[in-house]
């Protein structure tokens, strides 16, 4: 009802059965309703009120957003929390309506939302992970920064682990080894760096294929040879990718279970940016997405 899928579309209409699921004292509500599905209509309910708080691009309606909030809350007191309701958390915080000193809605008191005890605890918590996670991550591409970010000039698609891109699969020592986030980027390194050729630059040693491919060839005694998998393809191939025609990736979803994140442009966000991460959005896919959310800024 909801969505309109299969049935007539009817957000009231949804709301009100959500309601009736989810409230144990609702007069018509259904028998046997099981804890696991009352917090799933919580979850449900939260949704639709984060969505109706949203009133155009420089709208809020606060108190449709406190309701999310606080349904989310109710959830998390009965031990659920799913991704959606911490980013009903999330978004509270990024509109200064967490805290009192953060707020910027003048005359609008923040204590009720402050008062969303089980929603701040599970989001600080979940930050706290997040943010334990990025640091190993940094950690380990700082040294290592050709593992986890595509060589494309400009492309800017980085993993959160060695595999969640494709290698150069000549011989070429770890340490300036080049990796791809897809074959359209793996092309365009050999192109543009055989337009660009005299253009070397020393902090972005991949980015150069003819000089990378006599470095590959110079160091193939250097280092132990594993088995690799054999190609026709006569640029660099890529482990665990099959070689597709040439042209334009197509917009296809993943389904590897490979997380690959990009950064975006967010002026409001500590930093001036945010990191969107997907691990079945296609690399073409999250770099429209990024040209979407940046061409307005």
């Amino acid at each position: 009802m909801w969505t309109g899928c299969s049935a007539e579309q009817d957000g009231d209409g949804a709301m009100i059965w959500w309601g009736k699921i989810a409230d144990p004292l609702h007069p018509e509500r259904p028998p046997y309703v099981s804890r696991h599905i009352q917090t799933r209509a919580l979850s449900c309910l939260a949704s639709a009120c984060r969505e109706r708080s949203y009133m155009g691009r420089d709208a809020l309606q606060i108190d449709h957003l406190y309701r999310a909030g606080k349904l989310a809350d109710m959830a998390g007191a009965l031990g659920f929390m799913s991704p959606n309701m911490l980013g009903i958390a999330g978004r509270i915080e990024e509109v200064g309506l967490r805290r009192q000193a953060d707020c910027r809605f003048e005359g609008v008191d923040t204590t009720r939302y402050e008062k969303l005890d089980f929603l701040w605890r599970a989001y600080d918590a979940h930050r706290a992970r997040i943010s334990s996670k990025d640091r190993q991550r940094d950690t380990k591409a700082t040294k290592a920064p050709n593992l986890y970010q595509c060589a494309a000039e400009g492309c800017g698609i980085e993993a959160t682990s060695k595999s969640g891109l494709s290698k150069c699969s000549g011989p070429c020592l770890a340490d300036v080894k080049p990796s791809y986030c897809c074959k359209e980027c793996q092309r365009a390194v050999g192109l543009l760096c055989r337009l660009i050729f005299s253009a070397f630059k020393t902090t972005h040693p991949m980015q150069d294929w003819k000089r990378h491919k006599k470095l590959c060839k110079a160091n193939a005694e250097a280092r132990l040879m594993q088995p690799m998998p054999s190609s026709n393809d006569s640029t660099c191939g890529m482990i665990g990718e099959k070689l597709i025609d040439k042209g334009k990736e197509p917009m296809i979803e993943r389904n590897d279970g490979k997380e690959l994140i990009i950064e975006v442009s967010a002026p409001g966000r500590p930093g001036g940016k945010m990191k969107i991460a997907s691990t079945t959005l296609s690399p073409a896919s999250l770099k429209e997405m990024r040209s979407y959310l940046e061409k307005d800024v």
